[in-house]
């Protein structure tokens, strides 16, 4: 099982994900299993953005930093669970900067 570490305001905090295995709804998978499902690489860099899909939620700077990564030959893949008002915007963003296939 992975550990994911909560960010809140851009300090990096001590919990782990694996303190709410217990919510009602929630399952934690395992890296290996989302590689497998999304036919990842092993040697592929994975972002994960859960959340609402909005401006305030700046997944814009996100993008930008994930369009240099792929300039310098990085292998990532962005991937995103939610939806929202800026998703069209995003995908968008992701087409011109020919990131597309990597989120």
């Amino acid at each position: 099982m992975i550990k994911v570490g909560l960010i809140g305001c851009g300090f990096m905090g001590t919990m782990h994900a694996n303190c709410y295995k217990n919510i009602e709804g929630v399952e934690l998978v395992a890296l290996a299993d989302l590689r497998k499902e999304y036919n990842i690489d092993k040697d592929c860099l994975v972002f994960l953005f859960v959340g609402r899909l909005f401006r305030y939620k700046n997944i814009g700077l996100s993008l930008e930093a994930l369009k240099m990564l792929n300039a310098d030959n990085v292998n990532f893949k962005f991937l995103i669970a939610g939806d929202g008002d800026d998703r069209l915007a995003i995908e968008q963003f992701a087409k011109q900067s020919n990131i597309e296939d990597k989120v």
